[in-house]
């Protein structure tokens, strides 16, 4: 029997192909339908990105997720234009429209930019209709700020800060870290956290490329020869990668048929000209492989076809109070995992039982877990099975909804 209240995720990630956050929302969002609650994803300034043409661009259902995109003002990727302003108000007369024909939503937000999204909040508001952030980053720690827009970001995320405990129903956070930041502006009982969350069925579909696909080729040529090292995410400090760096450098001195595969998009002010200068100089350009920016398919298939894959994030303040989302889907490969001992990772994982885990910040540590991996690989292997047996416990998204779902309901009484 279904709950009497209908969830809504407001939320301004791609959909359905998108990378992290879209994974993420998508697991929450079937994860709640599998537990009987109607849910409708709400999206800004953009359409569907399928490659099924039969799919609607604007209103439909995709994986059992039914989704609305609110872009009659044009889309726009620009968070502050005019015509995004307009498409946000769209979603709060959408839910006026809904509150007076008497549906019951709730209304939880992954998009939480108060400057972007206030009109939404303010009916939230006014409308009495519950009102659950749903944070998995503490934002305002990210204070690179280089251009207007990037300030702008930084002050819509502290006004939320300021303002959405105040004014919502509950939190939802994805670490202990955000929990207890959050706890010093709302009661702890109005605070739940919903970790990482896996999907068992990612470990059973195993992708498969077309011949012709350059990622295959590569892995194809290589597979079975080296040891392959996969490493996605940014090529800045905040996810250590400049400590992997120094860490190969170390590891190929005893295991020297190992190669570094790397995915991800470089950032403005770190182009990939400056990473191979670096590469170059430590002297391990002929072991390193840059493959782009890949697309969803593309990156499951070379997590499940690495040898090992890496979270190296550095012990910052954005690493501790976030929970690195590409964990779960590595742990769902089989595949040997190196992290770095920042966040809540040590309390869902065992260092050398489920998990490989380093110091952050720390080459030499990260290296020693490297050739820990490699000089014993078949034990590497049965650890790496355990991290996938613990995950299916503390990560099933079906069951963390089902608990999202019970702590809801205590707070709408």
């Amino acid at each position: 029997m279904k709950d009497n209240f209908n969830i809504i995720l407001l939320t301004d990630s791609e959909f359905p192909e998108g990378m992290a956050a879209t994974a993420h929302i998508m697991l929450m969002a079937k994860g709640l339908i599998k537990n009987n609650v109607s849910v409708l994803l709400a999206i800004p300034s953009k359409s569907f990105n399928g490659s099924d043409p039969s799919y609607p661009k604007d209103e439909g259902i995709f994986d059992s997720i039914p989704y609305k995109f609110f872009n009659n003002h044009r889309e726009s990727t620009d968070s502050f234009s005019l015509k995004s302003l307009k498409n946000i108000i769209d979603i709060a007369k959408f839910l006026k429209k809904r509150k007076k024909q008497g549906y019951k939503d709730i209304i939880v937000s992954y998009s939480n930019n108060f400057l972007k999204y206030f009109p939404v909040f303010w009916a939230c508001y006014y409308y009495k209709i519950p009102l659950f952030p749903w944070e998995v980053e503490k934002r305002i720690s990210y204070k690179d700020n280089r251009n207007i827009k990037q300030k702008l970001h930084y002050i819509g995320y502290k006004i939320s800060d300021i303002i959405l405990p105040k004014i919502s129903t509950g939190f939802i956070v994805i670490s202990s870290f955000l929990q207890k930041y959050y706890s010093t502006k709302i009661n702890t009982d109005k605070i739940h956290i919903s970790p990482i969350l896996i999907d068992e069925n990612d470990s059973k579909n195993r992708i498969e490329l077309d011949d012709d696909n350059i990622i295959k080729k590569y892995f194809d040529e290589k597979k079975g020869i080296y040891n392959i090292i996969v490493y996605s995410g940014s090529f800045g400090e905040k996810d250590g990668f400049p400590y992997i760096l120094k860490a190969f450098e170390k590891l190929l001195l005893h295991h020297p048929m190992s190669l570094f595969v790397t995915t991800g998009k470089p950032g403005k002010y770190n182009p990939i000209e400056n990473i191979l200068e670096i590469i170059n100089e430590l002297g391990i350009i002929d072991n390193f492989k840059y493959l782009g920016l890949v697309n969803r398919n593309e990156l499951k298939f070379i997590n499940q076809n690495a040898d090992l894959l890496l979270v190296c994030r550095s012990n910052s303040e954005f690493a501790n109070h976030g929970f690195p989302w590409k964990l779960g889907e590595y742990l769902m490969t089989k595949n040997p995992i190196i992290a770095t001992k920042v966040g809540d990772i040590e309390t869902y994982l065992q260092d050398n039982k489920e998990i490989f885990l380093a110091e952050p910040e720390n080459a030499e540590s990260i290296a020693n877990k490297m050739i820990q991996v490699f000089d014993d690989y078949d034990k590497a292997k049965e650890i790496a099975n355990n991290g996938y047996l613990k995950a299916l416990e503390v990560f099933d998204y079906v069951k963390k909804s089902k608990e999202l779902i019970e702590f809801i309901k205590i707070n709408l009484k």
